[in-house]
Protein backbone atom coordinates (compact mmCIF):
# COMPACT_ATOMS: atom_id res chain seq x y z
CA UNK A 1 0.00 0.00 0.00
CA UNK A 2 0.96 3.81 -0.56
CA UNK A 3 0.97 6.61 0.91
CA UNK A 4 -1.54 8.40 -1.12
CA UNK A 5 -3.86 5.22 -0.48
CA UNK A 6 -3.72 5.46 3.22
CA UNK A 7 -4.11 8.96 3.23
CA UNK A 8 -7.41 8.27 1.40
CA UNK A 9 -8.29 5.57 3.53
CA UNK A 10 -7.79 8.17 7.18
CA UNK A 11 -9.95 10.67 5.00
CA UNK A 12 -12.49 8.46 4.23
CA UNK A 13 -13.19 7.82 8.18
CA UNK A 14 -10.49 4.73 8.89
CA UNK A 15 -9.05 4.60 11.68
CA UNK A 16 -6.17 2.31 12.70
CA UNK A 17 -3.44 1.80 15.69
CA UNK A 18 -0.53 3.85 15.27
CA UNK A 19 3.07 2.67 16.12
CA UNK A 20 5.55 5.11 17.45
CA UNK A 21 9.07 4.05 16.47
CA UNK A 22 12.15 5.33 18.36
CA UNK A 23 15.95 5.18 17.79
CA UNK A 24 18.66 3.69 20.58
CA UNK A 25 18.92 7.33 21.77
CA UNK A 26 14.99 7.79 22.32
CA UNK A 27 14.50 10.04 19.33
CA UNK A 28 11.22 9.48 17.50
CA UNK A 29 11.39 8.83 14.15
CA UNK A 30 9.30 10.11 11.46
CA UNK A 31 7.25 7.45 10.14
CA UNK A 32 4.58 6.65 7.98
CA UNK A 33 1.99 4.41 9.44
CA UNK A 34 -0.38 2.10 7.69
CA UNK A 35 -3.13 0.14 8.76
CA UNK A 36 -2.10 -3.31 8.72
CA UNK A 37 -4.58 -5.94 6.67
CA UNK A 38 -6.55 -7.22 9.33
CA UNK A 39 -7.13 -3.72 10.57
CA UNK A 40 -8.72 -3.33 6.75
CA UNK A 41 -10.35 -6.49 6.41
CA UNK A 42 -12.14 -5.79 9.58
CA UNK A 43 -13.57 -2.19 8.54
CA UNK A 44 -14.98 -3.71 5.64
CA UNK A 45 -16.64 -6.74 6.78
CA UNK A 46 -19.37 -4.36 9.36
CA UNK A 47 -22.78 -5.00 7.88
CA UNK A 48 -21.84 -7.72 5.72
CA UNK A 49 -22.35 -11.30 5.90
CA UNK A 50 -19.65 -12.46 3.55
CA UNK A 51 -16.32 -11.42 3.39
CA UNK A 52 -13.63 -12.90 0.72
CA UNK A 53 -9.88 -12.48 -0.53
CA UNK A 54 -8.94 -14.51 -3.41
CA UNK A 55 -6.03 -14.76 -5.30
CA UNK A 56 -5.46 -14.93 -8.69
CA UNK A 57 -2.73 -15.25 -11.29
CA UNK A 58 -3.31 -11.92 -12.02
CA UNK A 59 -3.61 -10.27 -8.21
CA UNK A 60 -6.21 -10.54 -5.81
CA UNK A 61 -9.98 -9.56 -5.44
CA UNK A 62 -11.52 -8.57 -2.19
CA UNK A 63 -15.70 -9.07 -1.94
CA UNK A 64 -18.47 -8.69 0.27
CA UNK A 65 -21.57 -9.84 0.48
CA UNK A 66 -24.73 -10.99 1.64
CA UNK A 67 -27.05 -14.01 1.58
CA UNK A 68 -28.80 -12.62 -1.20
CA UNK A 69 -27.46 -14.60 -4.19
CA UNK A 70 -24.95 -11.74 -4.88
CA UNK A 71 -27.21 -9.27 -5.70
CA UNK A 72 -25.20 -6.44 -3.58
CA UNK A 73 -21.76 -8.02 -4.27
CA UNK A 74 -19.21 -5.48 -4.25
CA UNK A 75 -16.23 -6.33 -5.23
CA UNK A 76 -12.46 -4.78 -5.69
CA UNK A 77 -9.39 -5.94 -7.70
CA UNK A 78 -5.35 -5.32 -7.12
CA UNK A 79 -1.46 -7.01 -7.66
CA UNK A 80 -1.22 -6.92 -3.86
CA UNK A 81 -4.04 -8.12 -1.27
CA UNK A 82 -3.73 -4.99 1.26
CA UNK A 83 -4.50 -2.77 -1.65
CA UNK A 84 -7.35 -4.49 -3.09
CA UNK A 85 -8.86 -4.48 0.91
CA UNK A 86 -8.10 -0.96 0.80
CA UNK A 87 -9.70 0.07 -2.21
CA UNK A 88 -12.93 -2.11 -1.52
CA UNK A 89 -13.09 -0.01 2.13
CA UNK A 90 -13.04 3.01 -0.04
CA UNK A 91 -15.88 1.38 -2.65
CA UNK A 92 -18.06 0.32 0.28
CA UNK A 93 -17.59 4.16 2.41
CA UNK A 94 -18.51 6.39 -0.73
CA UNK A 95 -15.53 7.27 -2.28
CA UNK A 96 -13.84 6.32 -5.23
CA UNK A 97 -9.88 5.22 -5.41
CA UNK A 98 -8.93 9.19 -6.00
CA UNK A 99 -10.64 10.22 -3.02
CA UNK A 100 -13.57 11.83 -4.16
CA UNK A 101 -16.93 11.41 -3.16
CA UNK A 102 -19.27 9.30 -5.64
CA UNK A 103 -22.47 10.19 -6.77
Amino acid sequence: MNYKLAKQLKEAGMKWENVDLFDMKGNEIQTENYPTLSEIIEACEKGWQIFGLNKFEEGWIAVVDNYDHYKNVCGEFSKDKATAVAKLYLKLNGKSINGTNKS
